[in-house]
């Protein structure tokens, strides 16, 4: 039985990546469709949908130091983890330094973003 499960967790996970992926892509694709079908879209407003021609954004400027901040969040976290699992013996300290750490990550993320949109704002 756990082998069996162990070769389901891969699937699984990247079942919920292709989903998390493709759903925003899909929903976008159904509201433009809609939008069309009812003949609510014309040429003055198709620049609602296209992304080329808006700025980005800070957050989306930051979006790869968030996830970076996050991954090395997650390898702080195994770390303290693995060490007071094997200090105390017990595999339920093994969760407690990822979530903290992420947490922590998470919150410093929050506030470069912050200061880099009050730079925005200064310039614009």
């Amino acid at each position: 039985m756990e082998g069996i499960l162990a070769l389901l967790i891969p699937f699984a996970v990247i079942l919920m990546v292709a989903i998390v992926v493709l759903y925003p892509i899909y929903t976008k694709h159904r509201i433009q469709q809609s939008l069309i079908e009812k003949d609510l879209i014309n040429e003055n407003l198709k620049f609602i949908f296209d992304e080329s021609t808006k700025p980005p954004t800070v957050r989306q400027k930051l979006r790869y130091l968030r996830w970076g901040i996050v991954v090395v969040s997650v390898g702080v976290g195994i770390f303290f983890g693995s060490i007071f699992e094997q200090s105390y013996g017990r595999d339920e300290f093994m969760a407690i330094p990822i979530l903290i750490c992420i947490g922590i990550g998470l919150i410093i993320y929050f506030g470069i973003e912050k200061k880099e949109e009050e730079k925005a704002q200064q310039k614009g």
